[in-house]
């Protein structure tokens, strides 16, 4: 090699050593920058809604949304402006927001919590806590692939346990049950449980832990009205014709598709003894447009029921029915 060759050589590694000296220079820079800004780049994505969920300046609002991911989740979060109110935290697995996967908590208007619970792909997991309205608690116990599943606590508004039983095979195995001063209303798994509230007197009737009725007097209308018989209203042509019905019928709010939303209603109804549906109404909804449409196209199965059976007479019932709004 010639003199002038190892000259270049020796440049070039020189220049080599100093850029490498440059860039460790430069680390902790990019090091500070990277700290400063990554919470920001963490931070989630906030949207603004207006009453109709449609997306609008920040100004005029009804509604403010954030969405982040969190270990491999979509995480949405809505709050009612101006007070900033949380109305729902959902968790999703996949970013379309389709598949309900993580921690899902859900609040009345009045800033109480409604539920709270887990999902796993699309079904209900482990432990879940129902509330009422005043916050007190409504129901504990666990689900398993959707279906509730062993031990269960059911509590009256006041806050007082009401009774606890097993899940087992879709049917209630019922351990004790209590009146609102706390006492056992059970023998041996038989007895009749009574208690009141602001408009209905109700009675459970209980036998070998299993039961038998459960129905209540309208303080109002002074008639009586079953909520669970072993004859239940059936509709004409079964299940699978109402859904056929309400598939036809049901048209998927604008709205809900904007924000992504998708569920189930769970709608109660009042069935006559001539077939007729007294009323409907959402017990459990997911958005007011869909719980709106889930009540209305219910309603249009008035007068194809044919009524519960309690003892082998006709006698009115309610039943309660989930109508699914799903984006896929």
């Amino acid at each position: 090699m010639g003199l002038q060759q190892e000259s270049i050589v020796e440049i070039e590694q020189f220049a080599a050593i100093m850029n490498l000296m440059r860039i460790k220079a430069l680390i902790p820079a990019f090091v500070l920058i990277f700290w400063i800004i990554a919470p920001s780049l963490a931070d989630p994505t906030i949207a603004y809604y207006d009453a109709f969920w449609n997306k609008c300046s920040k100004k005029r609002a009804k509604y403010k949304r954030e969405t982040e991911v969190i270990e491999n989740r979509w995480v949405i979060r809505d709050y009612a402006l101006p007070e900033n109110q949380i109305l729902s935290i959902r968790s999703f697995g996949d970013a379309s927001f389709v598949q309900k996967h993580g921690t899902w908590e859900i609040y009345f208007k009045n800033g109480n919590m409604a539920y709270k619970g887990d999902y796993r792909f699309d079904q209900k997991q482990g432990p879940w806590k129902y509330f009422w309205e005043n916050g007190n608690l409504s129901s504990e116990g666990n689900y398993l692939n959707d279906k509730p599943i062993g031990v269960w606590k059911d509590f009256y508004q006041t806050g007082e346990l009401k009774s606890e039983y097993e899940e087992k095979e879709e049917q209630k195995f019922f351990f004790q049950c209590f009146n609102t001063s706390g006492e056992a209303m059970l023998v041996k798994g038989t007895g009749v449980v009574e208690y009141s509230e602001s408009d209905r007197d109700i009675t459970l009737d209980i036998r070998d832990s299993i039961l038998y009725a459960n129905l209540f007097i309208r303080k109002a209308k002074k008639d009586t009205v079953f909520l669970y018989t072993h004859k239940s209203a059936e509709y004409i042509g079964g299940l699978e014709k109402f859904y056929e019905m309400v598939r036809k019928k049901i048209k998927y709010p604008q709205s809900a598709r904007r924000m992504g939303i998708q569920g189930r209603v769970f709608v109660e109804f009042l069935i006559l003894t001539d077939g007729e549906l007294e009323y409907t109404r959402v017990v459990k909804g997911i958005q007011t447009e869909c719980d709106n449409e889930a009540k209305n196209v219910v309603a249009l199965s008035s007068g194809n029921w044919i009524p519960a059976r309690f003892e082998g007479k006709k006698v009115k019932s309610i039943l309660t029915v989930p109508v699914h709004f799903n984006l896929r």
